[in-house]
């Protein structure tokens, strides 16, 4: 009989390892993946706009630490990757991490390949573990977990310095994880728990390394002054984030839970995989809860600690997200049960191993549970291939096709929006409509300096209308609408600026009233010859552009030629003076005329105000009635 040698082995495991990821990479990464959403076209934007500090955080909140788009900055710099490549490469990276920290916890290589089939080929309800925070947050914990059965304290003093190397990267490691997600918390506080409490049990003492305690009262103090910072830069703070669920919360959660896997067990889901697979596991785990009655499993030592840590999470995780506001108001959605899916694979696959049962009885029962990992996995294939429009084409390529309108701008709906730009950033600007949030200002003002704006009309508009306001500005359509990158889209014109300031609208201690309407008037003081900010304001946006700017102003006194006063235009952000212009006497009557000036703006400039400053000898009576903005084609 032709028996396989240990190397074979170990090549059937990598080479099998090897097609379960590059499988998964080409059906899940972001860059082959038939559903990327918002938040992975976010990640995408984020990685190619990256900026430290005020990038600390995902736009726009103080929660979903930027891990991802910081290690993408390697690939887009050295190798000059696109931002979705360089993001799923990362993601891919990160989870081959969290894989070989749990496979070091299994003990057979089948094990560990139906564990990578789990991980990287998940059930679809699960399908999010291959982009989203949760997923990078086991990842690192998992990687932890391989340094943490590294350490070695048996026979070695406190400045063993390989125990301080490890346990600085377990100390980072953790750190990382709180700030990808701040269900880190939990994890990894359980984590310790189960550790100390195996200890405890093993060694009837509860004495703990000095070096231990040292890097665990320097983490903790270090890691908690780094989320402070990095929050410190978020520009807003999540309500209900830290919200506790009301007792009809928690028992809502519930049904909500309950009916979903109340669908699964009837077949009533969008495949039949999904209840066949939900079957599975139950039965899986009730013939494991027999085992355990019979006393057919026998748990080494050595995987005690870590059968305690998945079961404490398992158990930990359900508590907080049950009691968790946020997830409430999120619908109980499927990715805040990742945690839950990884320890209850990880409990299942560690009794799996130890099951002692004869032999047909226990090829019967290897292969039950190799067909329930499979058919998780193709339920996903499934669904996607064969049950929803969009196929296995990935998203990124149908979005691409906003590439052949050239270098526009696009307004959408949110969830539309990220994702329309995600493939191309450098070509395609977008940003969701102004009802939606707005991530970040930046993008708004990219999309509205081009010179070819798009709108998409779908899960925002039933059709397009002739004029539309969007950010303060009135955009014209113009041209018809047709079909492209997935949705329906129309060109639209942003039409120039042509706006009355009154002087209501401005900042001034002088105020009169002339003929019915409010003006600036200034005499000349004799006793007080100072120069004054007579008229600022408004604090308006210009996008890049030619202006015309037309003072209506007079000035009753005898002529002379000395100047009336200095007209200054500026902007706050970013602080930049536009113009500063002498107004001389001798231009000026006794009636109102325009002085007119003009300024250009080469970005968006915010905060945009027009001083009238007085000459210190003023010896004439200055008026200024209103003043008049037109932005040149």
């Amino acid at each position: 009989m032709f028996e396989v040698s240990e190397f074979q082995k170990k090549i059937i495991y990598y080479v099998g390892l090897s097609i379960i990821i590059i499988l998964s990479y080409s059906l899940y990464s972001s860059t082959n993946y038939p559903f990327l959403n918002s938040d992975d076209g976010l990640n995408i934007l984020m990685a190619h706009y990256y900026k430290l500090p005020e990038d600390h955080y995902c736009w726009g909140q103080d929660r979903g630490g930027t891990i991802i788009p910081l290690i993408s900055q390697f690939f887009i710099k050295v190798f000059g990757y696109s931002a979705i490549r360089s993001v799923s490469l990362t993601n891919y990276l990160i989870l081959i991490l969290g894989y070989i920290g749990f496979s070091s916890i299994l003990q057979k290589r089948s094990t560990k390949l139906l564990f990578a089939c789990i991980l990287f080929l998940p059930f679809q309800r699960f399908i999010d573990i291959t982009r989203y925070p949760i997923g990078v947050q086991y990842s690192f914990i998992a990687f932890s977990i391989y340094l943490i059965k590294k350490l070695n304290f048996s026979q070695h003093s406190f400045f063993y310095w390989k125990n301080h190397l490890l346990l600085i990267a377990i100390t980072l490691l953790f750190g990382i994880s709180i700030w990808a997600s701040d269900l880190a918390i939990p994890s990894i506080s359980l984590l310790l728990l189960a550790i100390l409490a195996h200890h405890i049990y093993r060694t009837r003492s509860m004495k703990i390394r000095p070096e231990v305690w040292f890097y665990l009262i320097i983490g903790s103090f270090t890691c908690t002054r780094f989320i402070v910072y990095a929050k410190a830069y978020a520009t807003q703070k999540t309500e209900n984030f830290s919200s506790i669920n009301q007792f009809d919360d928690i028992l809502n959660g519930l049904i909500i839970v309950k009916n979903a896997i109340w669908d699964f067990l009837a077949f009533r889901d969008e495949s039949y995989f999904m209840g066949l697979y939900a079957w599975s596991v139950i039965i899986i785990v009730g013939l494991l809860i027999l085992f355990l009655v019979q006393k057919k499993i026998k748990i080494q030592k050595n995987q005690e600690k870590w059968l305690l840590y998945f079961l404490f999470d398992f158990i930990g995780i359900l508590g907080v997200i049950f009691l968790s506001h946020w997830v409430f108001l999120n619908g109980m959605g499927n990715r805040y049960f990742i945690g839950t899916y990884i320890a209850c694979s990880m409990i299942i696959l560690i009794l799996f191993e130890h099951v002692e049962l004869s032999k047909l009885k226990k090829i019967a029962f290897n292969v039950f549970v190799g067909l329930t990992v499979l058919i998780g996995t193709v339920s996903t294939i499934h669904l996607n291939k064969y049950l929803r429009p969009e196929g296995l084409k990935p998203a990124a390529e149908t979005a691409r096709e906003f590439d052949r309108l050239g270098k526009i701008g696009i307004i959408a709906d949110y969830w539309w929006a990220f994702r329309a730009a995600s493939p191309n950033p450098d070509q395609i600007k977008a940003t969701p409509n102004d009802l939606s949030p707005i991530r970040k200002q930046m993008i708004v003002d990219d999309v509205l300096a081009q010179k070819k704006i798009y709108l998409i009309r779908d899960a925002w508009m039933d059709k397009f209308p002739d004029t539309v306001r969007q950010f303060g500005f009135t955009l014209l359509k113009s041209g018809k609408e047709f079909f492209l990158g997935g949705g329906h889209i129309c060109r639209y014109k942003r039409l120039p600026i042509t706006q009355t300031i009154k002087i209501p609208q401005l900042l001034s201690e002088y105020i009169a009233t002339e003929n019915n309407q409010k003006i600036v008037r200034l005499k000349p003081d004799l006793k007080n010859k100072s120069e004054k900010i007579i008229a600022y304001g408004p604090y308006i946006t210009l996008p890049p552009g030619n202006y015309t700017v037309r003072y209506h102003i007079k000035a009753i006194g005898e002529k002379s030629d000395q100047y009336l006063g200095v007209i200054n235009i500026g902007a706050n952000n970013p602080q930049e003076t536009l113009l500063n212009e002498q107004v001389f006497e001798s231009e000026m009557n006794d009636d109102y005329n325009y002085y007119t000036v003009k300024i250009k703006t080469s970005q968006f400039m915010r905060g945009v105000e027009f001083r009238f400053i007085n000459n210190s000898n003023l010896t004439k009576t200055l008026s200024i009635d209103h003043i008049e903005l037109i932005e040149e084609n």
